[in-house]
C-alpha cells in the first residue's frame, strides 16, 4: 500500500508538463518546434549521434544531453545505438488517425486542424480518468482495489502499468534463467524483442547466440533506420507508416510500433487491452488478469517483415500445448491444414465473420464449434514457439492475410459486441462419469448432453481428467 501511494505521488511529480502552444499547420518549422518535455525531434539525435561519432561536442553540449537522454544500454556488443522510443517525439498528425483522437479532444474543450502524436500524449495524460477506466484498472491490478483513483490522469496510469508489468514479468524468471540471460550478454530490457520471435524464455535460451544477436540488433535499427533522414533502402519498411507508443499492459511494460492505421487513444486501447484478455481467459481457459500476448493487432513484426494480422497468444503459465477453447462459435471450416482451424459465423452482429486459430498442433474441433468447445491443442506448426495466432476476416474464407507487408488486410479482432454464448459471464462445464454438458450461469444456455471423448487422458469437450472422480464436477472459464 505505502509503495502504490508514494508512486502516485511522484509521478503527481513527473507529469507536470511544460507550457507549449500548438501549431495549426502540419510541416513546423524550426523556429516553431514545439518542445514535448522528455521527447526529441529526430534531426536532433542524429545530430547529436554525428557529434559524437566525429568528436565535435563538449560534455556539456547540447547533444551530449540528448544522448544521455536517449542512449540505452546494449546487449551482446551490438554496434548499432540503442535510442529509446519513448524519447523521441512522434509526428504523425493525429488528425489523419482514428476520428477517437478528434473525440477526445472535442470533449475536452480542444478544437484544432492538425495535432502530433506526442502533441496529443502530453495533454492527454493531464486528463483525468474516467471512471469505467478505473474500474478496468481495479480487475488488471487487484492491488488497487482499495486506492482512491479518482485524481489518477492517463499518465499516472500508464507509469504505473510499465513499472508493474515489468516487475510482474521479472518475477517470472526463475534464478536459472536470469543466470543464462545474463551469462549470454542479454539486458533484460531486450527480452521484449526476443519474445515477439520466440514466445517464451526457455524457447529463446534455446537459440544460438548469433540468433538472439540478429534479432536484438534488428530491433535497434529499426528505431535507428526511423529517424534516418536518409532515403530508405529498397528492403526498409515504410517508416512513416508507424508510430511507437505505449499499449496498456502489453509486452511486459515496453512500448511498440502500431501500424498508424489501426493506433488510436489509450482509452481504446485499454478497451482492445480488456477485450485480448478475456480473449485469452477464454482461449486457455485460466483467470490469469495478465496479458500474454507478444504481437498485436498492427504491430510491426519483424519475423514476418511487416504488419502484424491479428494476435499472438502465448500460455499464461506457459505451458507448450494446453488444450485450446473457441472464442467464437460458427461452422468449422474445411482449410485442409492440421494447424490451422477456421470457423464461419455468418449470423454475426456485424455481419459475416471468419475466426481462424494458427499454428495447432491438433484439430479436434467439432463441426459446428461452440464457444468454449474444445477445438484441439497449441502447436508451433509454422512458428518459431509455442503459441496461437488468432485472426478475423469478414465473410467466409480459409485464407489467412500475408504478413510480409505494411497492410493490414484483416479486421480488428476486438470486437467483443460479436461473441455469443456469454463470454463475458462464467460459462460452467458440468460433468459426471460419462457426460458432460455446459450450462451459463447468467441466460442458462444448456447444451446437450454428450459422451465424453478422452485424448490423452483428457476429455476433448471439458477437459476432464480420466483420474478424476466420477461426482459431479464444474469447470469455470472466469471472463470478467
Amino acid at each position: 500500500m505505502k509503495k502504490v501511494i508514494a508512486l502516485c505521488l511522484v509521478l503527481i511529480l513527473c507529469f507536470s508538463i511544460a507550457p507549449y502552444a500548438f501549431g495549426a499547420e502540419s510541416e513546423i518549422s524550426e523556429d516553431e518546434k514545439i518542445q514535448i518535455e522528455g521527447k526529441y525531434y529526430a534531426e536532433d539525435i542524429l545530430a547529436a549521434l554525428e557529434n559524437e561519432s566525429s568528436g565535435t561536442y563538449s560534455t556539456a553540449s547540447t547533444s551530449n544531453t540528448i544522448l544521455s537522454e536517449v542512449l540505452m544500454p546494449v546487449s551482446m556488443d551490438i554496434t548499432i545505438p540503442n535510442i529509446d522510443p519513448s524519447k523521441v517525439y512522434q509526428t504523425v498528425d493525429v488528425y489523419t488517425l482514428d476520428p477517437a483522437f478528434a473525440d477526445a479532444l472535442a470533449a475536452h474543450g480542444i478544437y484544432e486542424t492538425s495535432m502530433t502524436y506526442s502533441e496529443y500524449e502530453a495533454l492527454e495524460n493531464t486528463w483525468v480518468l474516467p471512471i469505467d477506466f478505473i474500474e478496468s484498472a481495479k480487475y488488471v491490478y487487484p492491488e488497487l482495489e482499495n486506492i482512491d483513483m479518482s485524481t489518477w490522469t492517463y499518465g499516472m496510469y500508464k507509469e504505473y502499468c510499465k513499472q508493474t508489468d515489468e516487475e510482474r514479468f521479472l518475477e517470472t524468471l526463475t534464478s536459472e534463467q536470469l543466470q543464462q540471460i545474463q551469462a549470454r550478454g542479454i539486458l533484460t530490457s531486450d527480452l521484449n524483442h526476443l519474445l515477439k520471435k520466440y514466445y517464451t524464455i526457455d524457447n529463446i535460451l534455446e537459440q544460438p547466440d548469433q540468433e538472439l544477436k540478429n534479432t536484438i540488433e534488428s530491433a535497434y535499427r529499426f528505431t535507428y533506420d526511423k529517424l534516418s533522414a536518409e532515403t530508405a533502402s529498397a528492403q526498409s519498411v515504410p517508416l512513416d507508416l508507424y508510430t511507437y507508443v505505449y499499449f496498456p499492459r502489453f509486452r511486459n511494460g515496453a512500448g511498440e510500433y502500431f501500424l498508424n492505421s489501426v493506433l488510436t487513444t489509450t482509452y481504446w486501447q485499454n478497451v482492445q487491452a480488456d477485450r485480448a484478455l478475456k480473449m485469452q481467459q477464454c482461449l486457455y481457459g485460466v483467470s490469469s488478469t495478465t496479458l500474454h500476448c507478444t504481437s498485436l493487432h498492427g504491430t510491426y513484426t519483424d519475423s514476418v517483415g511487416g504488419a502484424h494480422e491479428g494476435i499472438d497468444f502465448v500460455h499464461p503459465n506457459g505451458i507448450s500445448t494446453p488444450t485450446i477453447y473457441a472464442i467464437f462459435r460458427g461452422v468449422k471450416l474445411n482449410t485442409n491444414k492440421y494447424h490451422q482451424l477456421s470457423v464461419y459465423d455468418a449470423n454475426s452482429n456485424l455481419g459475416a465473420r471468419t475466426y481462424t486459430y494458427y499454428h495447432m498442433s491438433s484439430i479436434t474441433a467439432p463441426s459446428m464449434v461452440e464457444v468454449f468447445d474444445a477445438v484441439g491443442k497449441q502447436g508451433t506448426e509454422e512458428a518459431n514457439g509455442y503459441h496461437v495466432h488468432f485472426e478475423v476476416h469478414s465473410g467466409q474464407t480459409i485464407y489467412l492475410s500475408f504478413g510480409n507487408d505494411d497492410v493490414i488486410e484483416s479486421i480488428t479482432p476486438y470486437g467483443m459486441q460479436e461473441y455469443t454464448g456469454c463470454l463475458v459471464h462464467t460459462y460452467s462445464w458440468t460433468y459426471n462419469a460419462s457426460y458432460h454438458w455446459k450450462v451459463c450461469s447468467v441466460c442458462g444456455v444448456t447444451s446437450a448432453q454428450s459422451a465424453h471423448t478422452y485424448s490423452n487422458g483428457t476429455c476433448t469437450s471439458c477437459g476432464r481428467p480420466e483420474s478424476v472422480s466420477t461426482a459431479n464436477k464444474t469447470r469455470q472459464f472466469v471472463t470478467e
